[in-house]
């Protein structure tokens, strides 16, 4: 550690005592997909909605940086990079490995993408940062570790996500976006670096020096040097016209000058670049070149100005031995949610975006997770299906992917990824199904020709294969470390089935008509009007239970428990339902949820409704990213509902009508300590 230590500072610029030292970090920051889907990003193309070209900054930085040792530059986003490295040829790649060896390029952050904080889960995040830095590992090796973590454009930062970094060994955090008035706090109480304490119990192993970035992640004002900004070059000959240098470096000393007030040291990091920058970086080396000669050398630097090309990691090396010293440093222990760009701007509205998108990143997380088990459990190697879906899932961890705040045919395109990555990966299960199970009845070593079909549509009530085979084996697998159960729910045509447990014992089941809601959602092709209800218990960790499910045709072949079953329990209009533990009210006149009560006697009134908020009037519309209600308080949908109850020996149900688009069920399972809710919404009326 000590050696790696002294290498680094070795590759750092040297910092002077006594003097203002200036961290210009070149960067630029390529957003995984927004207005253009991350390849139209990457190959520069569909130039009427935008001019960005990923692969020409990697290019255009590379060529500038072998022009002059002293030039430094900063990237962020795996997944772009791998992009380009499949691409380079072994002279490139060489090129570019020494740059990273010689600490002239970093990657700070070094997630396959930039992630949301507020939507994603924790495992989602662990993986996208696994991915990302596993491939910065196999191409760069250890030089090439990012030390810096970099959420510069996230919409506002949690504590549990500060915690993660802290842990996965990152020097420091560097944020951007924080709450208008916590921003105008943070300067007014020197907070703008700050030591975040990401758990309470952790303590000492959750902390992160935490720098927030004066221009966001932007250049001052009057000093963007690209095709895409307007500010006028520096011209240095004091003979020609034009000649401003003098001009401009005594705005940009004004600019940081004034920024130093606000760190208490002599070290400020100035972000030199912004949303995808660096098409053309001769011109902002040219000018930046410039500004360093000029700034040094400037006869009106009174207070002694040093100024030079760096990098975060160099940022907080010098801030760690040169800069706070002894000074004491504030702790911050809560969260930078929601955020608030003005007082009538709070970027709360991404929390429910395209909430379809969201429910397709959680459920191919877990498949992920399925796969990457299944893979090592039968012992092959990582998989071209596999990395399809590990590129996909952390794509969709990206700021504007998962918070749904990209443009729609962007939005489309993370589905469509997302969709094929999990449809070449469920033949890919298939394949290591039939290679770890028996054939039903034979020995574990029989070959065993079966193909397995997930069901990804349960969600509908629909499985194509489950709905057409006579008779099926299905698995369910569990991904924990622990034993589980699972109430296991399929779409069902016949009336009547056997359900028979690996010990060749019947189980016992139920048979649910399904809601008239999710027999006529849209996009539903199936025929199946009911459900398939059976408890599948004792599911080893990491393992899988299998079970034999035929309908029953010949009903002289029906067993004790499917006699005693009903082929459509009894709708009730009866305002209660209970199991073993629960007993759960609705309210006669309303319909809607009123009380839930223990066997222990404990009984808690309930209030449940849905609620909209209204645009009213105003000038400022909610969007993806805000939410601008004209009220305070939302209003309810209805007041009063119709309702039913089923009944049956595994699950009992209420369930609630409260207009064509809007349906909800209240649900208890036979032993269960919980209440599900389900609800169906929409297509919602916008009119």
């Amino acid at each position: 550690m000590a050696n790696e230590q002294v290498g680094l500072l070795m590759q750092c610029p040297q910092t002077r005592d006594g003097a203002l030292n200036v961290h210009l970090i070149p960067h630029s920051h390529m957003d995984a997909g927004w207005v253009k889907t991350f390849d139209e990003y990457y190959f520069g193309s569909k130039t009427t909605i935008s001019t960005a070209n990923v692969q020409l900054i990697f290019h255009s930085v590379l060529s500038e940086l072998l022009h002059d040792k002293r030039r430094k530059f900063t990237f962020s986003e795996a997944g772009y990079f791998w992009r380009w490295w499949k691409e380079q040829r072994p002279a490139t790649r060489a090129t570019f490995r020494s740059l990273v060896q010689e600490g002239r390029i970093e990657f700070a952050g070094g997630g396959w993408v930039q992630n949301d904080e507020a939507t994603a889960d924790y495992l989602m995040l662990l993986d996208q940062y696994t991915w990302g830095l596993r491939k910065m590992n196999d191409t760069l090796g250890p030089c090439g570790k990012p030390k810096a973590a970099w959420q510069i454009d996230s919409y506002g930062h949690t504590r549990e996500h500060a915690s993660l970094l802290a842990q996965m060994g990152y020097d420091g955090l560097f944020i951007g976006r924080v709450d208008h008035k916590e921003r105008e706090a943070m300067l007014e109480e020197d907070r703008m670096e700050f030591m975040w304490r990401g758990s309470d119990i952790l303590g000492k192993m959750s902390d992160i020096m935490t720098h927030t970035l004066y221009n966001l992640y932007n250049a001052p004002d009057g000093f963007c040097f690209d095709f895409l900004c307007s500010e006028e070059p520096i011209v240095d000959d004091p003979d020609n016209r034009v000649y401003n240098a003098e001009k401009r470096v005594n705005d940009f000393i004004s600019q940081i000058e004034r920024q130093a007030k606000y760190y208490e040291h002599d070290n400020i990091m100035v972000t030199m670049g912004g949303d995808f920058t660096y098409q053309s970086a001769a011109n902002w080396f040219m000018n930046m070149d410039k500004l360093i000669n000029h700034v040094n050398t400037h006869p009106a630097n009174m207070s002694d100005i040093n100024i030079f090309y760096s990098t975060p990691s160099c940022y907080l090396k010098a801030l760690y031995l040169y800069g706070r010293r002894d000074k004491a440093i504030y702790t911050e222990r809560g969260e930078h949610l929601p955020y608030g760009s003005d007082a009538s701007t709070y970027w709360t509205g991404f929390y429910t975006s395209r909430p379809g998108t969201k429910y397709l990143a959680q459920h191919a997380h877990v498949y992920l997770q399925v796969v990457k088990q299944l893979t090592v459990i039968a012992r092959m190697g990582d998989s071209y299906e596999l990395h399809l879906l590990r590129h996909a899932i952390a794509l969709m961890m990206h700021h504007d992917a998962i918070t749904g705040t990209s443009q729609q045919h962007v939005a489309n395109d993370f589905v469509r990824i997302v969709s094929e990555a999990v449809d070449a990966c469920s033949k890919k299960v298939s394949n290591l199904l039939s290679y770890l199970t028996p054939t039903w009845g034979g020995s574990r070593r029989s070959k065993n020709n079966q193909q397995f079909n997930p069901c990804h549509h349960l969600n509908l009530s629909q499985c194509r294969f489950a709905e057409t085979q006579d008779s099926a084996l299905l698995i369910v697998y569990n991904p924990l470390s622990v034993k589980t159960y699972f109430f296991v729910k399929l779409p069902a045509i016949a009336l009547h089935y056997t359900v028979r447990d690996p010990n060749d014992e019947e189980v016992e089941y139920q048979l649910i008509p399904l809601p008239t809601a999710v027999i006529n959602l849209p996009g539903r092709t199936s025929n199946a009007i009911q459900e398939l209800v059976f408890e599948a218990e004792n599911i080893p960790p990491l393992g899988y239970t299998a079970f034999y499910i035929a309908p029953v045709r010949d009903q002289m072949e029906e067993n004790e428990y499917v006699k005693k079953q009903k082929s459509s329990p009894e709708l009730e209009i009866i305002p209660q339902i209970s199991n073993e533990y629960l007993k759960i009210t609705v309210n006669k006149e309303t319909g809607l949820l009123d009380s839930v009560q223990h066997i222990d006697g404990m009984k808690i009134m309930v209030s449940q409704n849905f609620h909209f908020y209204g645009q009213g009037r105003r000038t400022l519309q909610s969007g993806a990213y805000s939410f601008r209600p004209d009220k305070e308080r939302p209003t309810p949908v209805v007041t009063k509902v119709s309702y039913n109850c089923i009944r049956g020996a595994l699950v009992k149900e209420i369930r609630q009508r409260f207009n064509d688009w809007l349906h909800q069920t209240l649900r208890l399972y036979r032993g269960e300590e919980f209440l599900e809710l389900e609800w169906v919404v929409g297509p919602v009326p916008i009119g």
